[in-house]
């Protein structure tokens, strides 16, 4: 390989990575399921430190995680499913009970922390380490 695209080549890396490494993860939880369900919600906020927009189109892990959306509909409180979040140059996305977040199925009850791995629209992953928290 020529020295040029050696250089191309190490250019293309750091850039490719360099969207994903500034986006972090802040204050991720998941709220411990009720007892006898295995169905719990997880939060976090987003924030991309980037200077181009990211998507994330899932999380995944040990247990089967799905990202939706609360919304009001004639004054009934509804979940959907969405696709993806996409966070801006500089924004912060805020997964937050009532609003976005992420519904996690078949969670151990016994489990006091797990990782999931945010993953992006080119298949790029970032483990991101919730914290499980007693209902209160």
């Amino acid at each position: 390989m020529s020295p040029r695209r050696c250089v191309a080549v190490s250019v293309a890396v750091l850039a490719f990575g360099w969207a994903h490494a500034a986006v972090t993860f802040d204050d991720a939880w998941i709220r411990a399921a009720r007892p006898g369900s295995v169905v719990a919600a997880a939060y976090c906020s987003i924030t991309n430190g980037g200077t181009d927009p990211v998507t994330i189109v899932e999380f995944a892990g040990a247990w089967r995680a799905e990202i939706h959306e609360t919304v009001q509909e004639s004054g009934v409180s509804r979940m959907r499913p969405l696709k993806r979040l996409t966070v801006a140059p500089g924004a912060t996305v805020t997964l937050a009970p009532g609003g976005k977040h992420l519904m996690l199925f078949d969670l151990d009850p016994a489990a006091s922390r797990t990782t999931l791995y945010a993953v992006f629209d080119d298949g790029k992953r970032l483990p991101v380490e919730f914290e499980i928290r007693a209902r209160k």
